[in-house]
């Protein structure tokens, strides 16, 4: 849990000051999505968490659970996403 909270930090901290368009979407907290993840395994939400990593550091480095869709190959990879266009979907 350690080194999931240490991924989940890490990730969310670049991904946010990295973001565009910020104030379009909610930032989540590392305290929220460890959250999320736990509710998720206890069946009380669902999501998808997308890792918009490169699929080398992806391999290496990404947060259990999350999907690896690569920036640059969105459209090859969008049915990663499934068919509930209502899911939410948390990007890093």
């Amino acid at each position: 849990m350690k080194t999931l909270r240490a991924l989940a930090a890490i990730f969310l901290f670049v991904a946010a000051h990295n973001a565009l368009a910020l104030e379009r979407f909610p930032i989540v907290t590392t305290e929220e999505m460890l959250q999320m993840l736990q509710d998720r395994e206890a069946g009380k939400i669902d999501f998808i968490l997308v890792n918009a990593l490169d699929e080398m550091i992806a391999r290496n480095a990404s947060i259990p659970g999350s999907v690896n869709i690569p920036l640059g190959k969105i459209a090859a990879h969008a049915h990663k996403l499934g068919q509930d266009k209502n899911r939410l979907i948390v990007t890093y």
